[in-house]
């Protein structure tokens, strides 16, 4: 999905191009990162499969975009202790754990429409009937 800017004719992708090799720094940043952290999504996804969509096993009675906003729900708790105290896992940084809520609100935004989920088996269904 693109979202559009009034008056906008460029291409998401050349946008990011553009971006990629721009003697702007700011521009060139917000890309290599943005890139970067896109592509570690689509890897994480591409590992876990498509367990987002599904129904939560532990909690049926939730749809795919509420469990998801338990995730970020999460995902904010942990920022919060990460601020105020040194993490017990070394390896966990605020970095990551920021990048995982973006990574979240993507998935928010690219969910299937609201009444179709992946089943147990990965087979979407519609819930809606």
């Amino acid at each position: 999905m693109e979202y559009p800017i009034i008056g906008q004719t460029e291409t998401n992708g050349e946008v990011v191009r553009k971006a990629t090799v721009s003697n702007d720094p700011d521009q060139g940043r917000i890309a290599r990162v943005g890139l970067s952290w896109l592509a570690t999504l689509l890897r994480k996804n591409r590992d876990y499969g498509a367990s987002v969509w599904r129904q939560p096993i532990l909690s049926p009675s939730l749809n795919v975009g509420e469990a998801i906003y338990v995730r970020m729900s999460d995902k904010v708790e942990r920022i919060r202790s990460l601020r105020q105290q040194e993490p017990s896992v070394k390896d966990e940084t605020l970095e990551d754990t920021i990048a995982d809520l973006g990574s979240y609100c993507l998935l928010l935004l690219t969910r299937p429409p609201d009444g179709e989920e992946d089943n147990e088996h990965g087979v979407r269904v519609d819930q809606s009937t």
